[in-house]
């Protein structure tokens, strides 16, 4: 699977672009070569893997969006599980650590109009909940 079949819809080869531009300037720092290493990650990953992975990332996204739906909180320690199951899924995604900081610094990325628009289609009000939920996983970290 290629970069712009990951999410369907959400990036093309010209989208990749401008994310990576936007997230190299907004995060500045090592964020190029982050992104290089993401790429060696999932690029050498076989068809069957990565839909597996993304069949795990289908499942994650529906739980928190069930948690949601149920008006649990975002700040709620019963997201714990599901919210560190999509931290995990991350850390295979970037074939790197994913720490609460790093953690954090994505529910930021996860804050573009696009991103926030993918989760809207989950569910409405689910990219705030998401993002927010993220965020306090990662403050109770440390």
């Amino acid at each position: 699977m290629k970069d712009n079949d990951l999410y369907a819809g959400l990036v093309t080869p010209e989208k990749q672009a401008e994310y990576e531009a936007w997230l190299v300037a907004r995060f500045g720092g090592d964020m190029e070569q982050r992104i290089v290493e993401s790429r060696k990650a999932f690029g050498g990953l076989d068809e069957a893997v990565l839909a597996a992975m993304m069949a795990e990332l289908k499942a994650v996204e529906e739980a928190l969006a069930e948690g949601f739906k149920r008006g649990v909180p975002p700040q709620a320690r019963s997201l714990d599980p599901a919210i560190e199951a999509h931290r995990r899924w991350v850390e295979a995604a970037w074939g790197r650590e994913c720490g609460p900081e790093a953690y954090a610094g994505l529910a930021d990325a996860y804050e573009h109009p696009d991103f926030q628009k993918r989760y809207e289609a989950i569910e409405p009000g689910f990219g705030a909940f998401l993002v927010a939920a993220m965020r306090a996983w990662a403050r109770r970290q440390g």
